[in-house]
């Protein structure tokens, strides 16, 4: 049952993400770098490569358990929209002033709000996989921390400006964006620890 729920919610995914992605091309106009700076973009672009390869796990093993490279790939993914779920919640939402406009317009309902729902569901109760250690959880958050490094970086050579507001390094004092940055990074990392630490105890 729970190999058939892992196949049904990773396929939901990978739909859910398709569509996400075609609406936005077709709203941008094409594929250009404004589409890939974003950190959710990028995480949702992310969890449809991982949904594509535990779909074709599953259905070429009858056991359905993931190696552990996909279990640690599904765990970077989760975390990553767990992340985006939450920044998108309480930071970015009241920052706009609107639920909607940032949880459910256009492609956001699905990059924001049922994929990373989904995710987090399927990797906790659905996937079965190698265990996931402490360092795992710190491997997970690298690609959060290189991210925003990138960011800042481009942000502090005026290439780019944000794309979210705690990038924009010429907009706050350092001692703000040193906290935001950490913040964000020990956030991470206990996201990790939650997801890892309830996976395993419902995979008692």
């Amino acid at each position: 049952m729970r190999k058939t729920l892992a196949l049904v919610s990773n396929l939901i995914i990978i739909i859910l993400e398709v569509i996400s992605f075609a609406i936005l091309i077709t709203r941008k106009g094409g594929i250009t770098v404004g589409v890939l700076v974003y950190y959710t973009r990028l995480s949702n672009l992310l969890a449809l490569i991982a949904g594509i390869f535990v779909v074709i796990f599953i259905f070429r093993n009858k056991e359905g358990e993931l190696p552990k490279w996909l279990s640690l790939l599904r765990f970077i993914t989760t975390i990553m929209l767990f992340v985006t779920f939450l920044i998108s919640l309480f930071v970015l939402t009241p920052a706009v002033g609107s639920f909607y406009k940032m949880m459910i317009e256009n492609q956001l309902k699905f990059h924001h709000l049922l994929c990373p729902l989904l995710s987090i569901v399927s990797f906790i109760f659905f996937e079965k996989g190698g265990r996931l250690s402490v360092k795992d959880n710190f491997l997970a958050t690298m690609p959060t921390l290189i991210y925003g490094i990138i960011m800042l970086i481009l942000n502090g050579a005026r290439v780019l400006d944000g794309p979210y507001p705690f990038l924009r390094v010429y907009n706050q004092p350092v001692w703000a964006t040193v906290l935001w940055i950490a913040g964000i990074y020990l956030g991470t990392f206990l996201l990790g620890l939650i997801l890892r630490l309830l996976r395993k105890a419902v995979n008692r």
